[in-house]
C-alpha cells in the first residue's frame, strides 16, 4: 500500500486502517488527498451502523484535521463539529443522522 492508498484507507475507515496509519506515520513523501463529502458520508454511515463508536469518530476527525497531506476544505465545518462534540451538542445517532442528511442535500 502506498501513501496515497493509505490516506484513502484511513479517511474511509477501511478494513486496513491500522496498516494505513503505520504507513502515514512513517512515510514522509509529499502526497495529498482531498476529503470529499462522499468520503465523510462513508465514515458517518459506519458510525450509524455501529461499526465505529463516538470516540473513533471524534479521534478520526481530529487526526484528519491535523494531517498536512489531507485537504479538508470541503468538509471542514463537519470535521470541526466532530472534533469538538462538547461544543456542538455531542455525537449521537440523531446528530450524525442529521449531519448525513445535510451532506447529502
Amino acid at each position: 500500500m502506498n501513501k496515497q492508498q493509505a490516506l484513502a484507507e484511513f479517511v474511509t475507515f477501511g478494513p486496513y486502517k491500522a496498516q494505513a496509519l503505520n504507513i502515514l506515520l512513517s512515510d514522509n513523501s509529499a502526497v495529498s488527498l482531498a476529503i470529499s463529502k462522499a468520503m465523510l458520508s462513508v465514515v458517518l454511515a459506519k458510525y450509524l451502523s455501529g461499526e465505529i463508536d463516538e470516540d473513533d469518530l471524534e479521534n478520526w476527525a481530529g487526526f484528519v484535521e491535523l494531517r498536512d497531506e489531507v485537504d479538508c476544505t470541503m468538509v471542514e465545518d463537519y470535521l470541526y463539529a466532530l472534533n469538538n462534540p462538547e461544543l456542538m451538542g455531542g455525537i449521537t445517532l440523531d446528530s450524525i443522522g442529521n449531519m448525513l442528511k445535510l451532506i447529502k442535500s
